[in-house]
């Protein structure tokens, strides 16, 4: 089966192995924090305790972009490689600063990290990675199930770049 052209654009954004491997474990994590979210959700209609009890609640992973680490500050990033033309209309055109890193625009399966005003999020930085629940969102339950639903797009859709780059040893 042919790689599909958002796999191939991630083709630009040089990754190791060893990349590949931190990506694979840290999003296999924050699938188990979504599906733990969701069951919560379900049986109580909050976060998990865990998670804290604040305006927005967060399940966390202590491991962060493996591309942020080596870039330290978005400056040289790997990411500025990957095609302005392939990034989300709003993003087109910009350069890598602190306050708008292309990574968050480049859509996985179609769907964007920076997604706004959505009551579940997926969130990535040098050091940690979170899923952020917005707990005094007025939505409603549908708007909260298509957020999830997002987000397990999206961590999928990174799972399987993060074997992709393995199992053809990097790009």
């Amino acid at each position: 089966m042919p790689r599909p052209k958002w796999l191939r654009n991630l083709d630009a954004v040089k990754t190791t192995v060893e990349q590949a491997r931190t990506i694979l474990r840290r999003n296999k994590a924050l699938l188990k924090l979504c599906q733990a979210l969701e069951r919560s959700l379900a049986k109580t209609g909050k976060a998990p305790k865990s998670w804290g009890a604040h305006v927005f609640a967060y399940g966390s992973v202590d491991i962060g972009c493996p591309h942020c680490i080596v870039a330290d500050d978005c400056r040289g990033c790997e990411w500025d490689n990957y095609p302005k033309s392939a990034l989300t209309t709003r993003a087109q055109g910009m350069t890598v600063t602190r306050a708008s890193q292309p990574c968050g625009y480049a859509p996985f399966d179609g769907v964007t990290l920076m997604i706004q005003r959505q009551p579940i999020m997926v969130l990535y930085n040098c050091r940690n990675a979170l899923i952020q629940y917005y707990a005094d969102y007025k939505g409603g339950k549908r708007a909260i199930n298509a957020s999830i639903r997002r987000c397990y797009k999206f961590l999928k859709a990174h799972i399987r770049w993060a074997e992709d780059v393995i199992q053809r040893e990097g790009n």
